[in-house]
């Protein structure tokens, strides 16, 4: 897998703030959300969609601190936060095994430049595998809400019904008239419903983008498994699309033995670096 490193920008809260989980809601086979409320009764810190918290774990059997990048998976709201996790590694295991409601986490940002100004008029593709649909649900919703005049096409592409994250949520968005989702099942079952539970079966086809994709400003954001956003990325780039008017959420890991390679081995230097994954 080819890893890349991602640098946070923009603006970013440096200290630590305490948040209780208040809910812990499974999405799929693998994937959970967290909502967080501010301990201090403060309200929320405003970001943009496609930005992420940046996570600091204490956890039994590690000498170090870990450090962990999640996306969020919601719109803004100052009441909290809600963040999607994929279960793969110690960490994210320990997350979805061990952590409860009521328990506290530390987390410093928002932070992240793979964000987008919703307010824009230009249209916008949003293309995601697998658990890189969090922080582009996040773009999608906010456009749906706030900039009705704005189209969007959200591409997502799944292994199958087991792995199919926030199946409700990305299908409420089709009653949205700016919106047009197009959902990829890698591997169909025989009581999966073609236009109920999947659109189409196979690897995201870029020959979808409708004719509102010729202006030449429109934005396309790809999150998503590395050979995926390669796939993407470079069939953009065929068919004429600007590499400016691309934006993908790039994430390395340096691994520890004990790790997979979707988990960062944290240190401080791997904080400062500001390393991202899902």
């Amino acid at each position: 897998m080819d890893h890349r490193l991602f640098f946070a920008a923009g603006q970013v809260k440096e200290m630590y703030k305490k948040y209780k989980i208040v809910k812990k809601v499974k999405e799929s086979s693998l994937v959970f959300s967290l909502y967080l409320e501010p301990v201090d009764g403060a309200a929320t810190e405003p970001f943009l969609p496609g930005q992420h918290l940046m996570f600091k774990f204490n956890i039994p059997g590690s000498d170090i601190p870990l450090f962990r990048y999640y996306s969020f998976s919601e719109i803004y709201d100052p009441k909290y936060y809600r963040v999607s996790i994929k279960k793969e590694g110690v960490v994210s295991s320990y997350i979805f095994d061990h952590l409860q409601v009521g328990e506290i986490l530390d987390a410093k940002g928002p932070q992240g430049s793979f964000a987008l100004e919703v307010e824009k008029e230009h249209p916008v593709a949003l293309f995601a595998g697998g658990i890189g649909i969090t922080p582009l649900l996040s773009m999608a919703k906010a456009v749906a809400i706030t900039n009705p005049k704005r189209r969007v096409a959200l591409f997502y592409g799944v292994n199958d019904r087991e792995q199919h994250s926030f199946k409700s949520e990305v299908s409420t968005l089709r009653a949205y008239p700016n919106i047009e989702i197009h959902t990829f099942y890698n591997n169909v079952h025989p009581e999966d419903v073609v236009g109920a539970d999947y659109d189409y079966h196979g690897f995201i086809d870029l020959s979808l983008l409708h004719g509102d994709f010729k202006d030449p400003l429109s934005g396309y954001y790809i999150c998503g498994p590395a050979p995926m956003m390669h796939f993407v990325e470079s069939s953009l780039l065929e068919k004429g699309v600007s590499s400016e008017n691309i934006h993908m959420e790039s994430f390395a890991s340096l691994i520890a033995p004990e790790e997979t390679e979707d988990e960062v081995a944290a240190s401080d230097s791997a904080e400062a670096k500001g390393i991202k994954i899902y």
